[in-house]
């Protein structure tokens, strides 16, 4: 049985470079695979296990922990872009509190996970750190309200969703903070207005399974102008 330092080179390309215990990987070692991906970090009983680095063929870069050869615990991703995750992961999959940051490292989202999930609210920001946008989910669907904002820090639309569907009150509005958009929705099925500047009606629509099926259009002065049924 392989025992201490040595090299394995498999049949189909794979390499690993380390300790060996009772012909296991076992110590600090690197296995590098064939298609660029590449392991280097502690080993135990033949399995990644411990701090390590795992990085892809793409350049994405994940520094951590490991457990039975899966990425599990906290560490940091950088991606090839410069983007960076920093969170919890669990058995390969993001898992708890994440966040992400932009090249500079100011905040670009930040968020929970579970199982791979997302869950509870998130937030993501404008590069100055400014609210962009918050979301609220329940296991990977959008649950609850979701808002966007302006630079200004005015809303610019806010949304109910149950279940990955738009459902409830769903309202946008101009930069000046006045109501350019109104509705209701159930299940991905409901009305919406739509406003000039003045208050007054611009358009009314029928939406079903998030389409526009009806539609009607007026101009400034209250003159119907378009009536139309889609196919």
């Amino acid at each position: 049985k392989y025992h201490g330092q040595g090299t394995y080179t498999f049949v189909d390309g794979n390499k690993y470079v380390g300790e060996f215990k009772d012909g296991k990987y076992h110590g600090q070692g690197t296995y590098t695979f064939v298609d660029g991906h590449k392991h280097v970090g502690e080993y135990k009983d033949g399995l990644g296990h411990g701090q390590g680095t795992f990085t892809w063929s793409n350049g994405d870069k994940y520094v951590g922990e490991f457990k039975d050869d899966k990425i599990h615990g906290q560490g940091t991703v950088t991606y090839s872009d410069g983007r960076k995750y920093v969170g919890e992961i669990k058995n390969d999959k993001m898992h708890g509190e994440a966040k992400f940051f932009n090249l500079n490292g100011s905040p670009l989202w930040q968020g929970n996970y579970v199982n791979g999930k997302l869950h509870g609210m998130s937030r993501e920001f404008y590069e100055d750190a400014s609210f962009k946008r918050t979301d609220n989910y329940r296991y990977g669907k959008a649950h609850g309200l979701s808002r966007l904002f302006y630079r200004n820090g005015q809303v610019k639309w806010e949304r109910d969703y149950k279940d990955g569907k738009r459902d409830g009150i769903t309202k946008e509005y101009y930069e000046n903070g006045k109501l350019s958009k109104d509705g209701l929705f159930e299940d991905n099925l409901g009305t919406a207005k739509e406003y000039y500047q003045d208050g007054s009606l611009k358009s009314e629509t029928l939406v079903e399974g998030g389409k526009v099926t009806y539609i009607k259009r007026f101009d400034s002065e209250g003159n119907l102008v378009l009536m139309q049924k889609s196919k």
